[in-house]
């Protein structure tokens, strides 16, 4: 037998039970369609909890006060000025720097 003839009996068994073969290729269809929206839907639900982490954690934030921890600071460094303040707003690393 050759590739023609097999391929003409298959379509001839399909053409016998079109149900059957419609619900076989249904479920298959239905079943990878179901695979990748999960698959979507974990990958984005990932995405999702990343970035709420990393909202929550200040991972982007940069707090500067002047009177926060103890004294000995102040003697260390100089107080920051508006130019120091200019600096850090034009920083490309720094977001929302004011």
């Amino acid at each position: 037998m050759g590739f023609l003839e097999e391929f003409r009996i298959v379509l001839d068994t399909l053409n016998a039970h079109r149900a059957r073969a419609i619900l076989t290729l249904s479920g298959i269809i239905l079943g990878v369609a179901t695979l990748v929206a999960l698959s979507s839907a974990v990958s984005s639900a990932g995405l999702y909890m990343e970035r709420t982490m990393q909202d929550a954690s200040g991972e982007n934030v940069v707090s500067v006060s002047r009177r926060w921890g103890n004294d000995e600071g102040e003697k260390r460094a100089p107080p920051l000025n508006k130019f120091d303040s200019r600096a850090l707003a034009q920083a490309k690393s720094l977001e929302g720097a004011m």
